[in-house]
């Protein structure tokens, strides 16, 4: 793929991409980057919200980076990951019997964010008993260690981060609505990666000469036609699958089996004006069907022709891959000819 200039030459030491990678071309992610750039000489406590990959643990350090926290601690909590007591021990620390009656506090990770940065991530996971303690540092700063012990104060700036919507879960309770507006102070919406399509390929060479850093040196480049391929498809998965499918290249060095493994197309492949009954079963059905056909063909298309190959290469026998082409011929397309013994 041809690139003007290396993307990750502009990376900083730090832990996240350079700017241009974050944020991109488009006139959305630069009104974000305004945002956050305002958002950083702040103090106040912002929810970042997104799809699952969009890079939420990213914009926070971004955020960071930007502040006159920068050089104080930025720390993650995931609150998918840990649950219950061990959460609150991971937060809040946990109060114990020292030596000659005395106490002991191991201290949790509010307390080490101090003057720095805290970051909840998926804080939608959060259990109604941690919300209400959650609820009571905002509230005052002050916070007491599980098992009891001393309350004490904190001076950490709060970022939180969700991909579940938060207010479909206040309506069935499953969130506190004063927890709620109280990290909902500022807002930060990304958006998912197929409406930003035009940072593709930005973000596919960061990866690449990523992926290059980690293995011998050698910066990998991939086709025109598979990063069209990659501008067609929806990834729901966001920007962390398109990082996944970059790796998988450099590992496997394959374009046609990266291509059978991708997922759907972005734009429906039948369109419906909502008028009328429409089978939501024969929609996908045929989807299906046309996903897979332009898969054969592309490879087919990779190998010259040579169906023997081409099916070697989908793991479908000979017989399965020539009754396929046949569909395909009935259906319009146009079969690539063969090119040497099939």
């Amino acid at each position: 793929m041809a690139q003007a200039a290396s993307v990750l030459a502009a990376a900083s030491h730090g832990s996240i991409p350079p700017d241009q990678v974050i944020f991109g071309t488009t006139r959305r992610m630069k009104e974000l980057r305004d945002n956050i750039e305002k958002l950083a000489r702040t103090n106040i406590p912002v929810l970042i919200r997104g799809e699952s990959g969009t890079g939420k643990e990213v914009i926070a350090k971004a955020i960071h980076n930007r502040s006159p926290l920068r050089a104080a601690p930025f720390l993650k909590v995931v609150c998918s990951a840990i649950g219950g007591t061990s959460l609150k021990d991971d937060l809040f620390g946990v109060a114990k019997a020292g030596s000659f009656g005395g106490e002991s506090v191991e201290t949790g990770a509010e307390r080490q964010a101090t003057r720095g940065t805290l970051f909840l991530d998926e804080i939608g996971d959060l259990s109604k008993a941690l919300q209400a303690k959650l609820l009571q540092l905002l509230q005052d700063g002050r916070f007491s260690p599980t098992d009891g012990g001393t309350i004490e104060g904190v001076d950490a700036r709060m970022i939180s981060a969700t991909s579940r919507n938060l207010e479909e879960a206040m309506k069935v309770g499953d969130f506190r609505t004063d927890l709620f507006y109280r990290i909902n102070v500022a807002s930060v919406d990304l958006p998912p990666l197929r409406e930003r399509k035009e940072d593709i390929p930005t973000l596919v060479q960061y990866f690449l000469e990523r992926c290059a850093t980690n293995a011998d040196g050698t910066v990998r480049s991939i086709s025109p036609e598979l990063l069209r391929s990659f501008e067609q498809f929806s990834w729901p998965g966001n920007i962390r699958e398109l990082e996944n499918a970059v790796q998988r290249f450099v590992a496997l060095g394959s374009e046609s089996e990266l291509l059978a493994t991708l997922g759907e197309p972005a734009t429906p492949v039948h369109a419906t004006s909502g008028r009328g009954k429409v089978s939501l079963k024969q929609i996908t059905k045929e989807a299906s069907r046309e996903l897979e056909r332009e898969i054969i063909l592309r490879v087919l298309a990779e190998n010259g022709g040579n169906r023997r190959k081409t099916a070697k290469v989908l793991n479908i026998s000979y017989r399965a891959l020539l009754y396929k082409l046949k569909e395909a011929a009935v259906a319009g397309a146009r079969i690539p000819d063969k090119i040497g013994k099939s």
